[in-house]
Protein backbone atom coordinates (compact mmCIF):
# COMPACT_ATOMS: atom_id res chain seq x y z
CA UNK A 1 0.00 0.00 0.00
CA UNK A 2 2.63 2.51 1.04
CA UNK A 3 4.74 1.64 -1.99
CA UNK A 4 1.85 2.42 -4.31
CA UNK A 5 1.40 5.79 -2.64
CA UNK A 6 5.13 6.48 -2.81
CA UNK A 7 5.52 7.08 0.94
CA UNK A 8 7.36 5.20 3.68
CA UNK A 9 5.12 2.91 5.79
CA UNK A 10 5.83 4.92 8.96
CA UNK A 11 3.93 7.83 7.35
CA UNK A 12 0.80 5.73 6.84
CA UNK A 13 -2.14 5.42 9.19
CA UNK A 14 -3.99 2.14 8.64
CA UNK A 15 -7.58 2.13 9.93
CA UNK A 16 -9.53 -1.11 10.26
CA UNK A 17 -11.78 -2.98 12.65
CA UNK A 18 -10.05 -6.37 12.35
CA UNK A 19 -7.19 -7.21 14.71
CA UNK A 20 -5.39 -9.40 12.18
CA UNK A 21 -5.36 -6.67 9.55
CA UNK A 22 -4.02 -4.19 12.08
CA UNK A 23 -1.26 -6.58 13.15
CA UNK A 24 -0.17 -7.07 9.53
CA UNK A 25 -0.06 -3.31 8.90
CA UNK A 26 1.85 -2.75 12.16
CA UNK A 27 4.36 -5.44 11.12
CA UNK A 28 4.93 -3.46 7.91
CA UNK A 29 5.78 -0.37 9.98
CA UNK A 30 2.48 1.51 9.66
CA UNK A 31 0.69 3.34 12.44
CA UNK A 32 -2.65 1.67 13.08
CA UNK A 33 -6.02 2.57 14.56
CA UNK A 34 -8.58 -0.02 15.65
CA UNK A 35 -11.77 1.56 14.32
CA UNK A 36 -14.72 1.25 16.69
CA UNK A 37 -16.58 4.42 15.83
CA UNK A 38 -16.40 7.90 14.36
CA UNK A 39 -15.43 9.64 17.61
CA UNK A 40 -12.30 7.51 18.05
CA UNK A 41 -11.30 8.01 14.44
CA UNK A 42 -11.75 11.78 14.72
CA UNK A 43 -9.53 11.82 17.80
CA UNK A 44 -6.71 9.88 16.14
CA UNK A 45 -6.89 12.02 12.98
CA UNK A 46 -6.80 15.22 15.02
CA UNK A 47 -3.87 13.86 17.05
CA UNK A 48 -1.87 13.22 13.89
CA UNK A 49 -2.86 16.49 12.23
CA UNK A 50 -4.64 14.59 9.47
CA UNK A 51 -7.98 16.33 9.59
Amino acid sequence: MAERAGVPPRRCLFVDDTAGHLAAARDLGMRVHHHRGADGLRAVLDGHGLR
